[in-house]
This record gives structure tokens, sequence and C-alpha cells, in this order.
């Protein structure tokens, strides 16, 4: 709907129902379809309750930052994701639908953008997060990635050289154990 003035906008928009509401965020979400900016597109799934949408268009929109630098941004889109995956997890009406691939891309995403940006606390917790999930589905590649990524940050941090050949090591011992050559191959790279 087209409104003349935002202020009759505000007005009209208050005195919905939450129902109702809900219902026009839906259609405006499946009208706008992928011909709206992702960053758009996440308001409109939000409000309209499709949780798994807004996540993934939140990943889409950091994904667009992060393409042209826009870090910051980036992150604050990839945790917005990563809050909406955090916070409607135990609520079983509330689930997100997004798949391990996604889930893995989200973590291995955010957790570049802090490194790229210097925030090494936040790259460790949010490593150590995809280790453990990784490590709770069974994903010997994301382990292996994470291993990986987590002995990186202990290098650049601290320079931690012990705790860097440790992580690579156990790094090594998943990607030998769990047959993966992709695994195995970004191992022995680092």
């Amino acid at each position: 709907y087209m409104f003349v003035h935002d202020k009759i906008r505000t007005v009209i928009y208050a005195e919905l129902s939450e129902a109702r509401r809900r219902v026009f965020h839906r259609r405006a979400f499946e009208m706008l379809g992928e011909h709206a900016a992702p960053a758009d597109m996440i308001r409109h799934a939000f409000q309209a309750g499709l949780l798994s949408d807004a996540v993934k268009a939140s990943i889409a929109a950091a994904d667009k930052a992060m393409a042209v630098f826009a870090i910051r941004d980036a992150i604050s889109y990839y945790e917005q994701a990563q809050h909406l995956l955090q916070q409607h997890a135990p609520d079983p009406a509330h689930q997100v639908d997004i798949s391990i691939s996604q889930r893995w891309h989200l973590w291995a995403s955010l957790g570049r953008a802090y490194v790229v940006s210097a925030d090494w606390h936040a790259a460790q917790l949010n490593y150590t997060a995809m280790l453990a999930f990784a490590r709770s589905c069974i994903e010997p590649i994301m382990e292996c990635e994470a291993l990986v990524c987590l002995a990186n940050v202990a290098l650049h941090q601290s320079f931690d050289l012990k705790t860097a050949s440790a992580l690579l090591q156990q790094a090594l011992t998943v990607a030998q154990t769990s047959a993966a050559p992709a695994a195995l191959a970004q191992t022995e790279w680092n």
C-alpha cells in the first residue's frame, strides 16, 4: 500500500492488529521477492514471522557488504543472523530452518569479518562455537576449518605458536581419520 504522508501510514500501522501486520509484511516480502536488496527484505521477513527467511536475508546482506569491503555492516548483518538463530533455537514454535552448510557459511564468514577487522577475541569465540557445532553434528570438514581458523587466530592474536601447532595437529588428525580429502588438503596447506 502507498500512503501520501508518513504520519498517515504510522497511524494506520498502529491501529492494525499484530496478525494483520504480519500479513502485510508477508505480502510485502513475497511481492518484493528477489527484486529487493537483502537488507530491505530482513525487516519484512522478521515482522512477518518468517525467521528462516530473515536469517537468510541477513546472511545475503552481509555477503553483499563483505563484497564491497563494508566490514562493519557485514559484521552487523552476520551478528543479526546469529542472534536470530540463538534467540529462537529453544522455541519449537519458531524454529529457524537453515541448513548445516548455511550455518557453516555464517560462522566462517563472520569469523573472516572479525579477522579482517582485527577483532581477535570475537573471531576466537566465533570459531570456538563453529567447532562445537561441527563436533555436535559430526561434520569433520567444518571441524577442520574451525581448528585451522582457531590456529590462525592464536598465531596472529598472540603469536602463540604452541597453541597454533596443537590446533593444526588436531585438524590433521580429524582430517586423516575422516578420510575427507578437502579437510586434509586444507589442514596440510596451513
